[in-house]
This record gives structure tokens, sequence and C-alpha cells, in this order.
């Protein structure tokens, strides 16, 4: 009675899920009547009891027990099975290899079982560190697997983690393998790398036959991850101490491509295969997830070693004592020497751009990129651009005359245009990369100014040269007078093609200023420019009232004689006199809207001489004026001491009368009557005596126009022409390439 009391109370333990006490309690019915029916039942109820009260080692040593005491018991290969399981889970690898051979030995045709039970095995030996008896357990897991007519999941399961498990001995083996000099080491050591690469490769490859999703893309993720190790090993290797620069270029490149081919081109390729398989099979697992981070960090890190490159050859250049051409050839050597280097780092921050913003994974391994591809994108343009500015602003021989001048700086800014077109490919690359990938850090921005800057300098030279061989021709020292006419028109025809080049550089700029490409002070520089050049075409029209006012002045002409037409349009003034600014009598005069004007008339000798003047009594006077536009309102004033008869455009105004005030200005209306261009009035004034004299004109019209204002780009506001006139705008003066203005009349003599 006393083995099913304390077994009845183990049963309520179990009730209570008290199940530590319970296993206990199973424990001494075995250990107080062990040869009770109830013993090996107590041994399996005390394992699960066990089990349930996360008792894992207790449970598995139990069940354990249970099969070595009662090997007969119908739940030995189950609780041995069990056992093994117990021991995987709590990673209690001597005991998953006991229980695990102990099955395979008892049970060796329980084929759905069987399998995982070697495989296990395997699993076990391989983290106890003994990989060669493991990769024997395993390849007979595969070997029985191959076997099956007609496999279970889980057998078909644990053959590929077999599989799997005999790719990751060799990764180890391939991880192991350290490659060191000398030379016939080093290959010996390299052959070995690459053998166990390849088997692990081949392993990792026959598990995603299995088509088992977990399976299938942690296989795929290890193969993009055994390529990148294969990479880390070969960067990590030793290197032969005291290389010349050249030597350690070619070695440091030669390691920077094999990590570019197993980190880009092999184990990225793999990371992205494997987040397109998570997509199509709607799979986001813990292996799709890491594969994501490698798509952007790999191409990263083998962009990150050919800028090591760079840094090796520009720690290496000592230019700071350097000036003139030497600096130059300097900068060129370092260029030439960096230059592929600063390509592929280029172009693999742009892989991992590319394959961040196509699975949408902006890491830190995508931001960093951003942030070196646009610095060293610019870098690169600023380089080029450099040699281009100390190639133009190098001293010119100063034994040269300005004809041998001229020639030297237009050979040299051919020579140049290579620099700046690479610059210029760099800069817009940078640009476009950023407008692309909405990058708008301090280098974008830098770019877009320097864009505008490099051009507008190679415009304006042109612009400037085109300007010297029109305003002061640089004709070859003791030319004769008789060639100078054939240099001068072979000046002319330079500077049509200098026009021409500088304009369409100009027009270049202010394209990349509308696709917001350019930005800056040199956007403003080349608008104004162009609207220097053309200001209808670049500038703002707006509409303006204009004010004008016709009155006394040193622009009439008069005569004593009436000539025919002479009130016309027509009419030839040039041999009439300038009308006189007479001392007015006393005469007070009224009805002007301003100021009174001066009185005019003609006569013989001094006006200012009252006493000795001989005014004409018959006086006729006319002036020609231009209207801009047609005026919208226009009145005269005119009062005069004799009689009247006034024309516009030979059309009779006033009746020959004098004024119904006396000393008063009448008051003409002439809106509609004037006309754009060119307009005349006539006066012919008639008097009774000699002591009272002058006719006092007073025209104003107001005509609405328009003018044409600059707005640079980016310019809420237009500004004024005249802060833009070609005397006042200062452009930035560039050294060798002075402005240059016409020489007079006289010095060309």
């Amino acid at each position: 009675m006393l083995p099913k009391a304390q077994f009845r109370t183990a049963k309520c333990y179990e009730k209570l899920l008290q199940w530590n006490n319970a296993g206990e309690t199973y424990l001494r019915v075995v250990a107080n009547y062990p040869q009770s029916d109830l013993a090996s039942v107590s041994l399996y109820n005390a394992g699960f009891s066990f089990e349930s009260a996360g008792k894992l080692q207790a449970a598995a040593a139990t069940f354990e027990k249970l099969a070595q005491l009662y090997p007969k018991s119908d739940e030995v290969a189950d609780v041995l099975f069990k056992a093994g399981e117990i021991y995987g889970k709590i990673k209690d690898w001597p005991g998953v290899t006991r229980v695990n051979k102990e099955f395979s030995t008892r049970f060796g045709n329980d084929v759905n079982r069987v399998i995982q039970a070697k495989c296990m095995i395997g699993i076990a030996l391989y983290m106890q560190n003994r990989p060669a008896e493991a990769l024997v357990q395993l390849q007979q897991t595969i070997s029985s697997y191959d076997k099956l007519d007609n496999p279970s999941a889980a057998n078909k399961y644990y053959a590929a983690k077999a599989e799997f498990t005999i790719a990751e001995i060799n990764l180890d083996d391939m991880n192991k393998i350290a490659l060191t000099l000398p030379r016939e080491t080093y290959k010996k050591q390299l052959g070995l790398k690459t053998n166990a690469l390849e088997k692990a490769i081949e392993h990792y490859s026959k598990v995603i036959n299995y088509k088992i999703s977990e399976w299938t893309t942690r296989s795929v993720f290890q193969i993009g991850q055994a390529y990148e190790d294969f990479a880390t090993g070969i960067f990590k290797q030793e290197r032969q101490k005291n290389l010349q620069l050249d030597d350690r270029m070619a070695l440091e490149l030669g390691i920077a491509k094999a990590v570019e081919e197993y980190c880009v081109n092999k184990a990225a390729h793999f990371h992205e295969q494997n987040i397109k398989l998570g997509i199509k099979e709607k799979i986001e697992d813990k292996y799709i997830l890491l594969s994501r981070k490698k798509i952007t960090s790999l191409p990263l890190m083998a962009g990150e070693n050919y800028l090591t490159l760079v840094d090796i050859v520009q720690n290496s250049a000592n230019i700071r004592k350097l000036d003139g051409f030497a600096l130059i050839a300097k900068k060129l050597e370092v260029l030439q020497k960096i230059a592929p280097f600063q390509e592929r780092a280029i172009n693999l921050f742009l892989k991992c751009l590319e394959m961040g913003a196509a699975y949408q994974e902006n890491d830190e391994f995508y931001l960093r990129a951003c942030g070196l591809i646009t610095k060293l994108s610019f870098t690169v343009g600023e380089t080029y651009a450099d040699v281009a500015a100390v190639s133009r602003d190098a001293p010119i021989p100063a034994a040269f005359d300005p004809y041998e001048a001229f020639v030297y700086k237009t050979k040299l800014l051919k020579q140049i245009e290579g620099y700046e077109d690479k610059a210029l490919e760099n800069y817009m690359r940078t640009v476009k990369i950023a407008e692309a990938y909405k990058i708008d850090d301090d280098y974008v921005k830098q770019t877009k100014q320097k864009i505008p800057e490099l051009l507008f300098f190679r415009a304006r030279c042109y612009d400037l040269l085109c300007q010297a061989s029109v305003n002061n021709p640089p004709y070859p020292k003791n030319v004769a007078a008789a060639e100078k006419d054939e240099y001068q028109a072979r000046f002319e025809e330079i500077a049509l093609k200098f026009q021409e080049n500088a304009f369409d550089v100009y027009k270049t700029i202010l394209a990349y200023a509308k696709q917001n490409y350019a930005t800056g002070d040199f956007v403003t520089h080349t608008y104004v420019r162009m609207f220097q050049n053309a200001p209808s075409e670049y500038g703002i029209k707006k509409d303006k009232i204009d004010t004008n006012v016709i009155t006394s002045g040193p622009e009439w002409k008069c005569s004593t004689d009436s000539q025919p037409l002479w009130n016309t349009l027509d009419f030839n003034d040039q041999e009439w006199c300038q009308v006189q600014k007479v001392i007015s009598s006393k005469i007070t005069m009224t009805g002007f809207p301003v100021k009174i004007p001066s009185p005019m008339w003609y006569g013989a000798g001094d006006p200012k001489m009252p006493q000795t003047y001989k005014p004409a009594l018959n006086f006729f006077t006319r002036r020609t004026f231009y209207c801009k536009h047609a005026p919208q309102s226009a009145f005269i004033y005119i009062a005069s001491t004799g009689r009247i008869n006034a024309y516009l455009n030979g059309v009779l105004l006033l009746p020959d009368t004098t004024p119904t005030i006396p000393n008063s200005a009448h008051k003409w209306d002439l809106s509609g009557k004037m006309r754009e261009g060119k307009n005349i009035i006539s006066l012919w004034i008639s008097n009774t005596s000699e002591t009272s004299y002058g006719v006092y004109p007073y025209l104003v019209y107001t005509s609405t126009g328009y003018d044409y204002l600059p707005q640079p780009p980016g310019s809420s506001l237009p500004m004024e022409s005249a802060l833009v006139a070609e005397d006042k705008y200062q452009f930035p003066a560039i050294r060798n390439f002075p402005v240059t203005k016409r020489e007079s009349k006289k010095d060309l003599k």
C-alpha cells in the first residue's frame, strides 16, 4: 500500500501544478520501492514533472535513468530520445552525445528518429570541438537520409541541419587559416583557405536544395558570410614590411580588389538573393534581417578600403613647399595615383546607396555612405578644379610681348579644359547622386556653389580675351602698319569665336541654376553678364510711367527768316542758330504749372546788355525731340510778348493771335497728337517792339512704357538696372586676364 500512497501523493502535487514536489515524490517511490510495478511509471512521470518545473537537467537525467534501469520498458525508446532532446535544449553536449549514441545503437531501426539522433550526435561533437568525429556522424546522417524512400518532414529537417553543420565545420576550418609570410607559406595557406571556402559553399548550397525556409534563408546568409570571412582573411594577411611606396600600393590595391570581389560581387549578391527570397516567400526571419544589414555594410566596407589607399598616397606626397608649375606637376602626379582608388570607392558607396534604396534599408551604413560619397566626389572635383586654377594663375613669362601673351593664354585655356571637365564631371555626379538619394549635406551645398564658379571662370576668361581682341588688339611687336588691318580682321574673327564660347558656358550655368545644380554669387555674376548682353531676353519686363519736359534751352534752333517747310519734321535746321537766353523784361508771366521758363530770343549783340542788344522782330524757332513710346497725355504752355504761331509736327496749334489774358501762358492739350519716335515743336513769334521780346515754352508729356530689370536666379525682387551697368558692376578679378577698355581714337593713331 505504501508505494501506491506515495504515487497518489505525487499525482496530487501534479494536479496542484506543484511540479517539483511531484517529481521529487515520484523519485522517492523509485528509491524506496525499486521493484514495485510503479517504479518505471514513477520515473517516467518524474521526468515530465521536472520538465514542467523547468528543471531540464533533472528531467533529462531522469529519462536517461529510466532507460538504464528498465531497458525492457515500453517507454525506453521514447524517454531516451526525449532525454537527448532535452540535453540539446540545455546545450549539455556530452549528454546529447551519450544519449543519442545509445539511442542509435539500441533503436537503429527507428527510421523516423535515428536520423535526428545521428544529426544531434554530430552537432554535439562539433560543439565539443571534435570536428573530425562530428563529420563522420553528420555524413552518416545524410547517408541514412538518402536511403529513405519517403522521409518524414522531421528527417528532412535534420538532414538539412546535418548538411548545414558540415558547412559550418568547413567554414571554421577556413577561418582558422591565417595568411602569413613567407610567400610560399602564403600560397599554401591561400590554397587551403580557398579549398575550405569551396567546401563550405558546396554544403550550404546542398542545404538550400532541401527547400526548408528556415535552413534556406540561414544557408544563403551563411554563403554570404563565408565570402565575407574569406575577404576579411585576405585583408588581415601578414604584410611585408619596409616596402617601397609603389610596391606597397600594388599590394594594397590587390587586397582591396579581392575584398571588393568577395564582399560585394559575391557576399552582397547572396545577401540580396536572400532578401529577394524573403520578399517572394513573405519571410522576414532573423537571417533575412541580417542580410538586409549586409547589403549596405559590405559595399561601404569595400569602399573604405580604397580610401585607405588614397590616404597612403596623400600622406606620402609632400606638396607644402611647392608652388607654380612644380605644384601643378606634383598635384597631377598624386591625382594619377589616387584617381582609380577614388573612382572605385565612389562606385562602391553608390552601390551601398542603390541597395539601401532598393530595399528600404536606410541604416547607419547607408547614412555613412551618403556622407562619404558626397564628400569624396566633391573632393575629387575640387582637386581637378584646383589644378585648373593654379594653372590659369601661373605667372606668364615676363619676356612675352602682348601678342605672345595672348597666344599663351589662348593655349592655356585649351590645356586646362580637361581638368575643368573632370572637375565638372565629379561636381555634377555629386549633385545628381544627392538629387537621386535626397542628400543635402554641406558638400552638396558647396558643390552647387563650385559648379558655377568653375564654369564662370572658364567663360569669363574667353569673354575677357574677346574684349581684348576687339578693344585693345595685341598686335605682334614691331608689326608693320600695313599688316595691322589683316591682324585686326583675324582678331575680330577670334573674338567672335571666344564670345560664342563664353556665352555658351554662361547659358550652361543658368541652365544648371534652373535645375538647382548651381547656386550662389557666381550664378548672379553669370546672370548679370547675360543681362548686360541681352537685357530684353534675360530681364524682367516692367511697366513704368515716364514724365518728360521740354522747355527753354540750347536745344532750340532759330532763325529770323522763314524758309519753306521750316516747321516740318524733315526740314534740315543744321544751318540755324542756337537760341539766346535773354534777360526778361519786368513782365511777370503766369499760367505755368511750375516755375516760369527762361525767355528765349535771337538778335544782334549780347542779350546780357539790353542797351546795345538788337532783338529781331520776327523769330522762328524749332525743337526736335524723341518719344520712346507714344505719350498718353501731353500739355504745352507757351507765353510770349508777341503774337505766336505754334506747330506740332508741322500742324498749326494756335491761330495768329495774342494771348487773351495779358502776360499769361496759353495751355493746349496735345494728348493723342504726339507720336512715338521723332516729334518737333515749331514757333513763329512776331513782336511790334524791340523793347519787349521773349518766348516761354513748356511742354510736359507722360508715356507708359516698360523697362527690363535684372533679377538673378534665386532673387525675389529685381535689381536696379544701374547697379549692373558694364561700367558699374564688379566681376571677380582673374589674374592674367585683366579687363580691357576700348582705346580712344587718339590712342589708336
